[in-house]
């Protein structure tokens, strides 16, 4: 039986789509038999075995796809090789035969890019997996190397790739949103900062590293062989490949705390979310396997990064009907696809606050993937958050308890979560079974905690030392969890209402802080802005002037909503110093990253806001001294008159 032809491309386009419609094993039994036909193939099966990894955690998983993936660097750094000697040996042939060879220059230029992508790809990739892996010891050596390493690969690909797309296509600013290259984000490094680390690489990291920098000399092409006279459509497909990585490069960075930027000296990030998102939405209408990825992408900055880190005026914002768009074409191509109607529910759940919408949409995504059981956990882990944002312990429960047995992602979250749950419901002895599991877990974890793991830690070591007693307790603590994780403006009248009274029953004083942050927020989703502010305010004055360490998060957020509300009432210099001291006034508390990330953005609305301010003022002087101007000309030809 003869095999079907697929060229390299159609055959990558083809196993993604398979992905996407929920067919792993026909996607994985496909790039399985393509692997060895080329570097873009074998870039395939890899990229399959690293989704899987990531989806996974688990530990074999991610050992195989941190191994293929150097595979399909070896074999893109050997086949340069390989290709560079023929071609010279056929130079020298032909110089002797007095032969001009037949090479197609447009074939040559196209691998050379498609290659120099799959290598910056991999850099990234390889750098994922080592965060992930938590190596501590290749953090700076791999990790942030390998980093460095592809975006620089990924700027100079798009800036060539995009220099001939403007020669091929005259509408190309217009088409890919603008010159990218316009706001370009720089990493402060000089060529040679390497040897001034502190941690050298070992003998064999440093050969393959100069294997490594050989092949990307080999592949980087000059001016002169842009102009080779590749095809339009190539061009297309090629500058849609390297946008998605260099647009999500910057996109990750973009929502990466203060501190994290300097770690990694960064510059140049404020105008970078705009580029980042043309970049993805260039690769999303193109024809490389990339395409529903970068949908993906845009899907999750709409639907959970804007409502999460708090974007609004002054940000870049992907509009509803824009979302619904994205959602319907690729809706429409992939109808099984769990992903896209996972993020249908969060279309209808962060946008549209359609909680029972958002629900059915979730459970079509989890009923799709129940062969694909860690896309089926994350669904559930939303339907989870759904009937938590309801009240409704049991069914909750229900959903956590799933993911506290099955989930190897945050397990003690899971299981800190069934502790309130149970809690709420007044299963005391329960919760504290469930305090002490969430203990377990965490000791037993060999990695470093990443910020949500270390704030269970810190929730779980507290009630250990002070055990749930009343059911209140564990209502507070759920609320906590609906405030922090945005979860708040989703809820109905009379569930607000609900955790108002259980606030009230407060008295603990561990608990006041965090329960005047929590009441400030409830009045305030309640439409009741004066007594959401003084409920801000007494946090403040409880928490610096008593003794406090539980909860030190909450200074930061009352800070934080203190200057929203004053930016609403348009007192900006107030608004201000509320978010300078949110900024920098407290140390070491709870996800602090991720409130540094939102009083980041809110202080870039602030900007927005002064900014406008600013221009309306001096607009406003301008028109005032011209319409004085106009008095003072109109009295001198009056006097005049009279004189």
């Amino acid at each position: 039986m003869n095999r079907e032809y697929l060229s390299d491309v159609e055959v990558s386009c083809r196993g993604i789509d398979l992905m996407v419609n929920n067919d792993w094993d026909g996607c994985e039994k496909l790039f399985t038999q393509y692997k060895n036909n080329s570097p873009l193939t074998n870039y395939c099966y890899s990229f399959f075995s690293f989704m899987k990894a990531i989806l996974t955690f688990e530990d074999h998983l991610l050992e195989t796809a941190h191994k293929n993936i150097e595979n399909t660097q070896k074999l893109c750094t050997e086949s340069t090789k390989m290709f560079s000697s023929f071609k010279k040996a056929f130079k020298l042939s032909s110089n002797s035969n007095n032969k001009t060879p037949d090479i197609p220059k447009e074939k040559v230029l196209e691998d050379k890019f498609t290659k120099a992508i799959i290598l910056a790809d991999c850099k990234l990739y390889l750098a994922i997996l080592t965060f992930v892996r938590q190596i501590a010891s290749s953090y700076l050596t791999s990790g942030l190397l390998q980093i460095r390493t592809s975006w620089k690969s990924y700027a100079k690909i798009q800036r060539q790739l995009y220099g001939l797309y403007k020669q091929l296509e005259p509408n190309a600013e217009q088409i890919y949103g603008s010159d990218p290259n316009s706001s370009v984000l720089q990493l402060w490094m000089d060529e040679n900062d390497e040897s001034e680390s502190d941690s050298k690489p070992n003998n064999s990291e440093e050969k393959s590293d100069d294997q490594m920098s050989e092949a990307i000399n080999e592949l980087s092409v000059s001016d002169d062989e842009v102009g080779a006279g590749m095809p339009l459509e190539t061009v297309k497909r090629l500058l849609g490949a390297v946008s998605f990585g260099y647009g999500l490069f910057q996109i990750c960075l973009s929502f990466m705390p203060p501190k994290v930027l300097k770690l990694i000296k960064v510059f140049g990030f404020e105008g970078d979310r705009s580029v980042a998102l043309k970049a993805i939405n260039f690769t999303s209408n193109s024809k490389d396997m990339r395409a529903p990825f970068a949908d993906m992408i845009l899907l999750w900055y709409s639907t959970q990064a804007t409502p999460l880190f708090g974007l609004s005026e002054g940000d870049v914002l992907i509009s509803n009907e824009d979302t619904k768009s994205i959602l319907d074409k690729n809706l429409s191509k992939y109808q099984k696809s769990s992903l896209f109607y996972y993020f249908k529910g969060k279309y209808y759940r962060s946008l549209l606050k359609d909680l029972d919408t958002a629900l059915s949409f979730y459970e079509q995504a989890a009923e799709y993937s129940n062969h694909i059981r860690e896309i089926e956990l994350i669904s559930i882990y939303e339907i989870g958050w759904i009937y938590l944002t309801n009240l409704e312990y049991e069914k909750a429960l229900s959903k956590f308890l799933i993911m506290h047995k099955d989930s190897k992602w945050s397990r003690s979250f899971s299981t800190y979560i069934c502790a309130i749950l149970s809690a709420s419901m007044s299963n005391l002895n329960q919760a504290n079974q469930y305090v002490k599991e969430a203990l377990k877990i965490i000791a037993a974890n060999t990695k470093k905690l990443n910020a949500i793991e270390l704030f269970t830690q810190k929730r779980c070591e507290f009630l250990k030392k002070n055990p749930i007693k009343s059911k209140s307790v564990g209502q507070l603590f759920v609320i906590e969890l609906l405030y922090l994780w945005v979860c708040l403006p989703y809820s109905t009248k009379e569930n607000l209402q609900r955790m108002i009274k259980a606030c009230d029953e407060i008295n603990d004083k561990n608990l006041l802080v965090i329960k005047c942050l929590l009441e400030g927020s409830l009045h305030l989703s309640l439409q009741d802005q004066d007594f959401g502010e003084q409920c801000f305010n007494e946090c403040l004055a409880r928490g610096e002037s008593e003794k406090f360490t539980f909860g030190k998060y909450a200074l930061v957020c009352a800070n934080l909503e203190l200057g929203l509300i004053s930016m609403n009432k348009s007192d900006l210099a107030n608004a201000k110093s509320y978010l300078n001291k949110a900024q920098s006034g407290y140390k070491e508390y709870e996800l602090e990253e991720r409130i540094q990330t939102v009083v980041k953005s809110s202080q870039r609305r602030l900007k927005f806001k002064m900014d406008n301010e600013k221009k309306n003022n001096a607009l406003k002087d301008k028109n005032d001294a011209e319409e004085q101007e106009k008095i003072n000309k109109q009295n001198e030809i009056k006097n005049f008159y009279i004189s």
